[in-house]
């Protein structure tokens, strides 16, 4: 299956490039393994649901960047579970669908694209009105909201899942409109307010925010985690923008720098309310974070969404695990442990990752 190959090819590739070591609170590996069985039980269940099987699949999670996370995590712990063959590619081939629907030409980002939009819609949003012309000093402002945005998305969802909270795509070809060398790459924060983890999201202002650049002679490629890499500096070589918050065109750049300035007080208030909470709390908020990603698919298939009571059990009083798995690492991969652990990931092998629980 030449789909597979090249799932696993994007996620090698990026993954030769990233540092686990510093995610907060801690990797999905120093928790996961005690009840990752459960959650893929669910799914097996879940895909057998016609309502599942019915819906738009664009409409099951927050985006493809999610489906991607999703995706390394649930095969690499099917190998660790030793879940069946069979039930290994049901559930790759279900992802591989998913996937296909948002961009069925680069699902998995091996050419380094994750274009969401049709070309119809580039060519109205292109030529549409209301682009601002960029300047030195609005691509500064843009640039520092943009960090007010991540720093806000990551103290919300963890280092694990900021998917959860917006996704980045592109790039698109807008030459035709705005000249030869023009692209255009957008970044959606389309939930600001998850009120299902966070009681006190719903006193904020912003719950959304979209921002298009439009940048000209930059070579842009997209990569599996959901990230943009540039060949040339971004806020030198903007040349376009809109911004949206809460649906709504924000032309003004001080209306930009007041939301910039939020964000950063926000992103503030909620570390330290991070800071304040006890191992025990913060193993909980994990858990309730990483199930937000399955919400809907549950719904859609009869099933309360959230952690089970067997869950929360199989966590609480347990220890953070260290040196699990891909992500558990305490150094950076080598290249024999990039292939070490691709084979382990490949659903169509016999080849499971041992490792012995203990705490």
């Amino acid at each position: 299956m030449v789909w597979v190959d090249n799932f696993l090819d994007a996620w090698e590739a990026v993954e030769k490039t990233v540092d686990w070591r510093t995610a907060k609170p801690f990797t999905v590996d120093a928790l996961d393994p005690y009840y990752y069985d459960l959650v893929i039980d669910r799914i097996l269940s879940a895909l057998d649901s016609d309502a599942v099987r019915g819906a738009d699949p664009r409409s099951i999670f927050a985006g493809p960047a999610n489906v991607r996370n999703q995706m390394v995590v649930i095969l690499f712990y099917s190998k660790f579970y030793r879940i069946p063959s069979r039930d290994r590619m049901r559930i790759a081939e279900f992802y591989r669908k998913v996937l296909e629907s948002y961009s069925p030409k680069d699902p998995f980002t091996c050419k380094g694209t994750n274009k969401i939009y049709s070309d119809a819609e580039v060519f109205g949003l292109a030529r549409a009105r209301g682009w601002s012309g960029a300047t030195p000093e609005s691509s500064r402002e843009l640039g520092k909201l943009l960090v007010s945005l991540a720093s806000l998305a990551y103290s919300l969802y963890t280092d694990a899942t900021p998917s959860l909270c917006g996704e980045f795509h592109g790039p698109y070809d807008v030459s035709e409109r705005f000249g030869r060398g023009h692209t255009l790459i957008v970044r959606d924060y389309f939930n600001l307010r998850p009120h299902e983890l966070w009681r006190h999201v719903k006193d904020y202002r912003l719950g959304s925010v979209k921002i298009y650049s439009i940048y000209k002679d930059v070579r842009i490629r997209h990569d599996f985690y959901g990230n943009f890499v540039a060949d040339r500096n971004l806020v030198d070589n903007l040349a376009f923008y809109k911004v949206f918050m809460n649906g709504r065109p924000v032309g003004r750049l001080g209306g930009i720098k007041e939301a910039r300035e939020y964000l950063a007080q926000l992103t503030l208030d909620q570390s330290n309310r991070l800071g304040r909470m006890s191992l025990e709390q913060m193993k909980r908020k994990f858990m309730e974070t990483e199930m937000l990603q399955y919400k809907r698919l549950f719904e859609l298939s009869g099933v309360r969404p959230g952690p089970t009571k067997e869950m929360v059990g199989r966590i609480k009083n347990r220890k953070l695990l260290k040196g699990f798995g891909v992500w558990g690492q305490d150094r950076i991969l080598t290249g024999k442990d990039i292939k070490y652990f691709r084979e382990i990931m490949d659903p169509r092998t016999e080849r499971y990752y041992n490792y012995k629980m203990g705490g």
